[in-house]
């Protein structure tokens, strides 16, 4: 059984930040709705017309993202006294788009001096994409405020990225995470050849980048995903040799190097690093909570695309017409698809392959004024992952991973 399901985000559905961009100064603020309201939080002021208790969510996450780009770029770190950082958040994308004139993006940060703003919405991407546009545009405000305007593009993507897929636990993030879908995507274009050699990647521009966003999804998505790997390789893989150079490129930077040439300086046997880079790529591996909350996302769709024609009262039930039927998904953005395992069964799995008990460890828990029971996976003692369901302004039945 075979089911297609578009995608309805902004961007790509291998990486949000694909519809997410840093503009140097492409945009200007317009007029604000007239129901947004003031939320003043540690280093951030944000205005806001998002219904509910979410933005009060996000500000905590901004909040705890902010201390993680400090703390794991302590030669950067900004001084006590900084300025709060302005952060536009719009209900509706047409009030995201009448604030900015930018196209048709999940959100953006505006770099234009002291007139500089973070801006996104809810509306098309939903909930948990949200939260990963602010922790990727975040950092480009971040970067912007306290390393300045001449970090190269794919670098300031790639860290961008790598903050883009931290898990929240609800108190603090998880950073350093390899989400599925990077694995899948490094290996696909190891296969096709298209990853771009270190020389030429280095010494992308600006314009060449959004050239690439405007005409070619594909090469866009394996500059978004190689430019997350090199970071990736070269700052958490456990080489810190290479972290300390990179650390010393970003110096030269803020100093007012050139950045290719101060490239060369720094990695002068270039042909060597993209060796040893291509053997760390094949080696490289999902982590343990990005791979239970991809799971746990998939699951989400599946119940979410059949729940119509079907009435599940129980995970067993659930889990067994997945399987029985060979369930699959396929989603598509553009010219990107990617299709859910050929062993449905995989998604009912602990990480160590044991499938999990329905009444205990992977089950429905009924959740009052919602379209759908929550799906609670209690992956370990301390550790419970819940995906919860809302329907959005237009009726769609959306949803959100949360960790308890």
């Amino acid at each position: 059984m075979h089911l297609e399901r578009p995608d309805r985000s902004a961007g790509c559905v291998v990486f949000l930040a694909a519809a997410a961009f840093l503009f140097p100064v492409l945009a200007r603020a317009g007029a604000l709705p007239k129901d947004m309201r003031d939320v003043t939080t540690k280093h951030y002021l944000i205005k806001s017309n998002i219904k509910g208790d979410l933005v009060d969510d996000l500000a905590r996450r901004m909040d705890g993202m902010y201390e993680e780009y400090t703390r794991r770029l302590k030669e950067f770190a900004p001084p006590k006294e900084a300025p709060k950082l302005p952060v536009y958040l719009f209900n509706k994308h047409e009030e995201y788009q009448a604030f900015t004139e930018l196209p048709n993006i999940g959100g953006a940060f505006v770099g234009q001096g002291e007139k500089s703003f973070l801006a996104s919405h809810l509306e098309i991407q939903g909930r948990d994409e949200l939260r990963r546009t602010l922790q990727h545009e975040g950092f480009h405000q971040f970067a912007y405020a306290t390393i300045g305007e001449n970090l190269p593009l794919w670098m300031n993507e790639g860290i961008a990225e790598y903050f883009n897929d931290a898990i929240w636990n609800g108190r603090t993030f998880l950073v350093g995470q390899v989400w599925p879908r990077r694995v899948r995507r490094l290996q696909h274009d190891i296969q096709k050849r298209q990853l771009v050699p270190f020389k030429e990647f280095t010494g992308v521009t600006s314009e060449q980048w959004f050239d690439a966003i405007k005409k070619d999804p594909e090469k866009i998505t394996t500059y978004y995903n190689q430019a997350w790997a090199m970071i990736y390789f070269l700052g958490e893989s456990g080489r810190e040799h290479h972290r300390r150079k990179l650390v010393d490129y970003m110096k030269k930077i803020k100093a007012g190097a050139e950045p290719v040439a101060q490239w060369t300086k720094t990695f002068p046997n270039i042909d060597d690093l993209q060796n040893e880079f291509a053997r760390w790529a094949m080696s490289v591996r999902p982590t343990t909570g990005a791979t239970m909350i991809e799971r746990q996302e998939t699951l989400a769709t599946m119940l979410i695309l059949t729940h119509k024609g079907q009435n599940f009262t129980s995970m067993s039930q659930f889990r067994n017409f997945v399987i029985t039927r060979g369930l699959k998904v396929t989603t598509t953005a553009g010219k990107s698809r990617w299709s859910t395992s050929e062993r449905p069964a995989e998604y009912f799995e602990s990480p160590s392959g044991d499938l999990y008990d329905s009444s205990t460890q992977l089950f429905f828990e009924p959740a009052v004024g919602r379209p759908l029971p929550d799906i609670v996976c209690r992956a370990a003692a301390d550790a419970r992952f819940r995906t919860r369901f809302y329907r959005d302004e237009g009726g769609e039945i959306e949803h959100e991973v949360l960790i308890e």
